[in-house]
């Protein structure tokens, strides 16, 4: 895919996503593209992005593995705990 935006000059959103869960999105062209080739046969590409505009940083929402019951109820002097 970067192969293809490098080829074409045009706009493409990019996403960034960090382990924290904070990240950045963006949009951006690819504006230098290379590549080599290790003795191991493993080969490497590396791409330039130019920047449009200014990035945006977002947070992923948190996920709950379970959700609590919309009402509880309790009775009155009884032991409440969670």
């Amino acid at each position: 895919a970067l192969r293809d935006a490098y080829d074409n000059d045009a706009l493409y959103a990019f996403k960034v996503l960090f382990p924290s869960g904070k990240g950045f999105k963006f949009l951006a062209e690819v504006r230098q593209h290379t590549w080599s080739s290790g003795t191991n046969g493993v080969v490497a590409a590396t791409f330039s992005l130019r920047l449009k505009g200014k990035p945006v940083s977002y947070v992923v929402p948190l996920a709950f593995v379970k959700n609590l019951e919309k009402t509880l109820t309790v009775n009155t002097g009884a032991l409440l705990t969670m």
